[in-house]
């Protein structure tokens, strides 16, 4: 969390080909690779999704709400692709 927050507080978010959060978690993620740390893609099909993240375990109790989703205030279930609505709690309530 501390390389994170550093990206922002020393400028160097600037410095990135994107400046938004998700640019900033991948380059963190990249340079722990590096230095030898393993990390797990839970969404190994995601860029087939037009929204990832409901499609990931995460979304099975969470949403990420921006753009339309975030005026309606939850995701369409239009949005699951492959999935049974009964592994999605979030949808459940």
């Amino acid at each position: 969390m501390l390389m994170w927050k550093s990206l922002y507080m020393s400028d160097q978010i600037f410095e990135l080909p994107q400046w938004h959060d998700c640019m900033a978690y991948d380059a963190v993620r990249t340079h722990l690779e590096e230095v030898g740390l393993r990390t797990y893609n839970i969404t190994p099909d995601g860029k087939n999704y037009d929204h990832v993240f409901i499609n990931s375990p995460l979304g099975t109790i969470m949403d990420h709400l921006k753009g339309p989703r975030k005026d309606a205030g939850k995701s369409p279930i239009s949005d699951l692709y492959g999935t049974s609505l009964e592994t999605h709690k979030y949808f459940k309530e």
